[in-house]
């Protein structure tokens, strides 16, 4: 595994904005830390784009801020779908799980995903988990995107989408994060 201090440090921020979010605490931190994690989020934006960038004595490469580009994708996509949903999810048994008591209409719309809740949660085990092997980011944005325009489509009595916080896959990364 590679050491990524900055991209660790994006992380940490990243996570510390999206609890501040999720249950409305101070607004002012959170807008602190947003400001913060833009700031930073440039400079791994053009490390994506191949540019090296000096941070604080090291050097953040193009495949480092790829890697952050995922994490950062997965965890507003995680937070999307739970919030459409309206419950956590899981990665369990190498797929993407609810708690019980879920709605039967979410049932089935789960159900018919399983396949793409599967290369999400593919793609988020090497991520996490630091496996070596073949995966293509470029591609499980797509299938993020699927899963989030399928959840829209459901009837919005079950849940009001209106609420549901925006998520759109960002552009595809420059530098293959793991190899194909």
């Amino acid at each position: 595994r590679v050491n990524l201090v900055e991209s660790d440090v994006l992380d940490t921020l990243a996570q510390m904005v999206s609890v501040l979010q999720q249950f409305n605490l101070n607004e002012a931190i959170a807008a602190d830390l947003t400001r913060l994690l833009d700031g930073a989020k440039g400079l791994v934006q053009q490390a994506r784009e191949g540019h090296a960038v000096q941070c604080a004595g090291s050097t953040l490469t193009a495949a480092e801020g790829n890697a952050q580009q995922l994490y950062t994708a997965l965890t507003a996509w995680e937070h999307h779908v739970e919030t459409a949903v309206g419950q956590k999810l899981y990665y369990q048994d190498g797929t993407i799980a609810f708690g019980e008591g879920l709605d039967p209409t979410w049932t089935s719309v789960v159900r018919e995903l399983k396949p793409v809740l599967k290369k999400v949660a593919l793609v988020r085990h090497w991520y996490f988990h630091h496996i070596a092997g073949d995966c293509d980011i470029s591609a499980v944005y797509g299938d993020m995107m699927e899963v989030v325009d399928k959840l829209a489509a459901v009837d919005t009595t079950i849940a009001d989408l209106r609420t549901v916080p925006s998520w759109s896959p960002p552009t595809a990364p420059t530098v293959p994060v793991c190899t194909t």
